[in-house]
């Protein structure tokens, strides 16, 4: 028989003006996703020398990705071609260590 226990999971939400953004602290890095939800494109920003960005929709099915230079700090991403839903944003370090966010698109 199957554990019918529900499961609870904490999202920080940070507010600022009318824009809304996610964040995951970890140790070493923090990701900001923005805005959020987003209709043509979002914003992400991110502590530490990062390789690449990938979008994956709820199947994992990766849907977007993009080189970044290990100086840059941030990025932009156009989502004019994808449709309304939840994605996971992955970058990964160039050290190796990957970290992960949301993003809700609404069109």
């Amino acid at each position: 028989m199957t554990d019918m226990t529900p499961t609870y999971f904490s999202i920080s939400l940070a507010h600022s003006s009318s824009t809304t953004s996610l964040g995951k602290k970890t140790d070493n890095s923090y990701l900001q996703i923005f805005p959020n939800p987003a209709n043509s494109s979002f914003s992400l920003s991110w502590k530490g020398a990062a390789r690449s960005v990938k979008v994956r929709n709820v199947l994992g099915i990766e849907t977007l990705s993009k080189l970044v230079g290990s100086d840059n700090l941030s990025c932009s991403l156009s989502i004019s071609g994808l449709a309304s839903g939840a994605y996971q944003i992955n970058i990964i370090f160039l050290d190796g260590h990957e970290e992960n966010g949301n993003v809700v698109i609404q069109k």
